[in-house]
């Protein structure tokens, strides 16, 4: 081969490979993404199972960590990895004191790891 038609290869082959990394890792970013959505949602109902058996939630001070102990119905969770997102990150637990009662807040710190309070790439 002469020059140019190694510096043309090379060329394509660096491109095609920019194109997949771009094709392949947004849907790596999608599903982690849909992965973490779905968490959210199981957590959130294990919550709820938690305030109907016990008549709160949980508090800041114990976390999540109690969804791993035994609740009216067996364990809330037999895994621990769904109180991680997909990034192993710890998801966010904060409760609110309201007028009309206690509200929970949980989200994700999303990909970057960085708790930006349910804004920047934060799932919720």
């Amino acid at each position: 081969m002469t020059k140019p038609k190694v510096s043309v290869t090379i060329l394509l082959f660096v491109a095609a490979c920019v194109v997949a990394y771009y094709l392949f890792g947004t849907e790596v970013a999608y599903k982690r993404n849909a992965n973490a959505k779905h968490q959210l949602d199981s957590v959130k109902s294990a919550l709820e199972q938690y305030k109907h058996d016990h008549g709160h939630y949980p508090s800041e001070v114990d976390g999540l960590s109690v969804l791993m102990q035994t609740g009216a119905n067996g364990r809330y969770f037999n895994d621990d990895n769904y109180l991680t997102d997909p990034w192993a990150n710890p998801l966010n637990y904060k409760i609110e004191k309201m007028h009309s009662g206690v509200k929970f807040t949980l989200y994700s710190s999303g990909p970057n790891g960085i708790d930006e309070h349910m804004a920047g790439d934060d799932i919720y």
